[in-house]
């Protein structure tokens, strides 16, 4: 056993950081100031350092919290463990929707991702678009939501409004589409465009209801592109819809299609460079 023996202290009830601490080990002196030194308090059940800022550094080792939980820094990165196979990582005492995290950051500090008290979990960083994917077990990406740009579930069934989708898209409740007028004026946007249902609510003379060059090629024999063309305006016998592409493709082998009843309609889908009535 060693000899530990703490001499020279002042008579203060408190050790101050520059008194002179003596220690005898093995019978030889052994004198280092408290400067050298780190002191500690403790008030009920906190443990504070005496002099702000003085830190506990672990080196390659870990500090233990309880009986599971382990912190520790491995290759740079800091690591929080569990190591129960059912305990939590996180948790907020008294709060059923979760924790307020201040987030994980880049090396930047910039902010990636947030999990707020009220349940939501913010994902992104700042003055880049969010880009979030779930991969499957063989790390391919089944699942990508883009901010800007395409998004897509796959390998299974997307139900929405049901836990059970029986087919690849299953809709329990209602749906919409966008419904474009032309109005008292021919079509033409000469453009990409979201348009599915193209009407004339106003036939007072004949219309040219023509698909632009970028929608035609939007689409593709496998995932062509669907348009529905309404006259609204119960005319169209006087005047008609007269349909046509503007990339000089033809619809179902012809120049043009043409609504001439009234209250007619035409369904048409475009593959990349044609059309086809439906």
């Amino acid at each position: 056993m060693l000899d530990l023996k703490i001499s020279q202290l002042p008579a203060a009830t408190s050790v101050g950081q520059a008194d002179l601490i003596e220690i005898v080990q093995s019978g030889a002196n052994k004198k280092a100031t408290g400067s050298l030194l780190s002191f500690w308090s403790k008030a009920a059940t906190t443990l504070s350092p005496v002099t702000a800022g003085d830190n506990i550094a672990a080196g390659t080792g870990k500090f233990t919290a309880g009986s599971n939980t382990e912190i520790s820094e491995v290759s740079g990165d800091t690591v929080i463990e569990n190591t129960s196979a059912t305990g939590n990582i996180f948790k907020k005492l008294g709060d059923a929707l979760g924790i307020t995290w201040a987030g994980a950051k880049d090396s930047a500090g910039i902010i990636l991702m947030q999990v707020f008290s009220d349940g939501t979990i913010q994902l992104g960083k700042t003055g880049i678009d969010g880009v979030e994917q779930i991969n499957d077990a063989s790390n391919v990406a089944q699942v990508q939501l883009n901010t800007v740009g395409d998004s897509y579930f796959n390998g299974g069934n997307l139900g929405v409004g049901t836990k059970n989708p029986n087919a690849t898209l299953a809709l329990n409740g209602s749906l919409s589409k966008k419904r474009t007028d032309a109005e008292a004026a021919d079509y033409n946007p000469s453009a990409l465009t979201d348009d599915y249902m193209i009407t004339a609510d106003n036939t007072l003379a004949a219309r040219a209801i023509i698909i632009s060059t970028e929608d035609v090629q939007s689409g593709t024999t496998a995932n062509p592109r669907f348009f529905k063309i309404k006259d609204e305006y119960l005319n169209a016998t006087t005047f008609n819809l007269t349909i046509t592409l503007e990339n000089g493709g033809t619809i179902d082998g012809a120049a043009n299609a043409v609504i001439n009843g009234n209250n007619g309609s035409k369904g048409l889908y475009v593959d990349g460079t044609n059309g086809f009535i439906i």
